[in-house]
């Protein structure tokens, strides 16, 4: 009956964990949580802990397996037979020992441990089971499952699996009890859960016969489950992959920008249905997952208490305090700092691919940068909801600490703290080793990124050395300015055209007088022509002296540009110089109107003034010859009188 209790109390605890996960995982309520711990189960009877019902979850387990590759993976007919033959051991067999030397599977204990030594590591080596009497230690002998080997994908999906789930392993999903399913170890945050019970049965003596019985069994099952779901979905992965490699490499396939937008609906294709794959294929193994961790609350029982079935919370107290220290170690890294790095870098992109696409035309280039950043984002909403459970069940275990923690438990509310401790440590520590997956997988693709940047430099630039020529240019100034100076050269036109008539009073008739008129209105007409032009002169100069020094000004920013920044800070740098010249493209525009005005009217001004310089020319010639005429004239009417 002790044992129903428990179970109930395990049960419903995970169902409302993973709904207020879900729903409500933001939220920090501790009193609320705290009354998750009371509540009792909407069922009871899910499965017996018996063989029976062992056998039940596995043959589920092979069932499933065996219809999802013939589902799945048509075209490979050996999965079906490999997938099999690995979940046909009975319950028996996963009782013994046998199974761990099984070289059909990566078994955990096979795999060599490449993290920091385990929070338990201060365990006696001689004894891995029974107390020491001397320290009162025990040895930890599950340090190799903090990192669980890819050997599964050697066989069913070619030689080159293990690169593709390298390639994608920031690929995960959610599964219908609201927790992350990943496609590389740890695959699952069960599988923490069920190492950690382990752990926890290594501190009693007690317990160390059901290390081999129940323990390594369990876990090592739940291992090959969570591992074959990515063996089941290989095929989506590989397509996927290949989907991938071509969207990044563009130019190895010639892709034109209609191809290529169609290869990204692919993409989002594909990366759906890996999603829906293993969603589905992970949640038929539910069963199996449920009873495992039935199994290993059961053990739990066998912890010795008092007569009146009150435990020491001693070994309770020193987990806690460990967690706690885990915890307090994973803050100091401030891991929000190297996140919201890359929150900035993704921003940064995006604000710089729009203004280039704005500046140039887009190209299969701008669209790769458009396709890495959706990949960027991807892993930034993946480390979201890490940081989420993160945080969820850092507080949760953080609140359980403030606590105070009595000397003693009775064994149901001892197996109780148990479960809602390690449930939510478990997702802490599943979910602080994801992130550092993601942070590695975001720095490929951050590469990836300046690549595609820094074939965009090139354009860039040439649009900017484009851009200043034609906003600061002073070639038209000086050749307008030239026509002015030629047109204000004819100025003293005015004053020598007016000599040789000078005597045009003396000797005047009709005749004469009609064609000094004349004149007299060209040399006006001249003369305003001089003045209009000699006006355009300055403001020119103006204006030639601000384009010379913007330009100088612009060309030294980029100069200034350091040469080891990364492709994607030197096109911002670059932008920024862009940005900065469309900012005065109000008075670029006025003195662009300006210098085309200047420019129009000067050109206009010297065909007027190379007419009037000939017409004024030939009315000086006549006004000499009317004025000599007038002359000899008038000497005759003298010498008639």
């Amino acid at each position: 009956m002790l044992k129903s209790v428990v179970t109930c109390i395990h049960l419903n605890f995970n169902i409302l964990y993973f709904s207020a996960s879900c729903k409500d995982v933001n939220r920090n309520k501790p009193g609320r949580l705290k009354y998750h711990r009371k509540l009792l189960p909407a069922y009871v009877n899910l499965m017996s802990p018996d063989k029976d019902g062992y056998k039940g979850a596995e043959k589920d387990d092979k069932a499933n397996n065996h219809n999802d590759n013939n589902n799945g993976n048509n075209n490979d007919n050996n999965n079906n037979s490999d997938n099999n033959d690995e979940n046909s051991n009975n319950s028996e067999n996963l009782r013994t020992s046998n199974l761990q030397n099984s070289s059909s599977v990566g078994h955990l204990n096979n795999h060599e441990d490449t993290t920091k030594p385990s929070h338990y590591s201060y365990l006696k080596k001689s004894n891995i089971y029974a107390p020491d009497a001397k320290n009162n230690k025990m040895e930890d002998d599950n340090k190799k499952l903090h990192t669980v080997s890819n050997s599964f994908i050697q066989s069913t999906v070619g030689n080159n699996i293990n690169n593709i789930i390298n390639r994608l392993r920031h690929v995960s999903v959610i599964d219908y009890d609201n927790n992350i399913v990943c496609v590389i170890s740890p695959y699952h945050p069960k599988e923490y859960y069920l190492t950690e019970m382990k752990n926890i049965a290594l501190q009693y003596g007690e317990l160390g016969n059901f290390i081999i019985s129940d323990y390594n069994p369990q876990i090592q099952h739940i291992s090959q489950i969570v591992r074959k779901n990515v063996d089941i979905c290989s095929n989506h992965l590989k397509e996927l992959y290949t989907t991938v490699y071509r969207l990044e490499n563009p130019e190895r396939h010639k892709f034109q920008r209609a191809h290529y937008s169609n290869e990204r609906n692919e993409y989002r294709k594909r990366l759906a249905s890996f999603h829906v794959c293993l969603r589905l294929i992970h949640r038929k193994n539910y069963r199996a997952i449920t009873y495992a961790e039935l199994i290993i609350l059961n053990t739990l029982d066998s912890i010795s208490c008092n007569w009146d079935n009150n435990c020491s919370t001693n070994i309770y107290a020193n987990i806690l305090k460990t967690y706690m220290s885990e915890i307090s170690n994973f803050e100091k890294k401030k891991k929000n700092d190297a996140i919201n790095k890359i929150n900035n870098i993704y921003k940064s992109a995006v604000d710089a691919i729009t203004k280039i696409k704005s500046e140039l035309t887009p190209s299969v280039t701008s669209d790769t940068a458009d396709f890495v950043l959706d990949e960027i984002k991807y892993i930034i909403d993946k480390i979201n909801i890490h940081l989420e459970k993160i945080k969820y069940g850092s507080e949760y275990v953080k609140y359980i600490n403030s606590e105070k923690i009595p000397q003693q438990y009775k064994k149901d509310d001892l197996k109780s703290h148990y479960v809602v401790l390690v449930t939510h440590y478990s997702a802490f520590l599943f979910s602080t080793k994801h992130i550092n997956v993601l942070e590695d997988v975001f720095k490929n693709k951050e590469r990836i990124l300046y690549d595609v940047f820094g074939k965009i430099e090139s354009a860039l630039r040439n649009k900017l050395t484009t851009l200043i020529d034609s906003s600061f240019s002073v070639s038209t100034c000086n050749s307008t300015i030239s026509i002015c100076e030629e047109i204000k050269s004819a100025e003293p036109l005015l004053a020598s055209s007016a000599k040789p008539i000078e005597r045009h009073r003396i000797y005047s008739n009709a005749e004469i007088k009609e064609a000094k008129k004349k004149y007299d209105e060209k040399i006006v007409k001249l003369e305003q022509a001089i003045r209009k032009a000699e006006g355009f002169i300055n403001p020119l100069k103006d204006i030639i002296q601000f384009n010379i020094t913007q330009k100088e000004a612009m060309e030294n920013r980029i100069n200034q540009i350091q040469k080891g920044l990364n492709a994607l800070e030197t096109d911002r740098k670059i932008l920024e110089i862009i940005d900065a010249i469309n900012n005065q493209k109000s008075q670029i525009s006025k003195n662009s109107k300006k210098i085309k005005d200047s420019s129009r009217t000067a050109n206009a001004l010297k065909t007027q003034v190379q007419t009037l310089k000939k017409e004024i020319d030939d009315d000086v010639k006549l006004l000499v010859q009317l004025i000599e005429k007038e002359k000899i004239a008038a000497f005759l009417r003298e010498e008639i009188k």
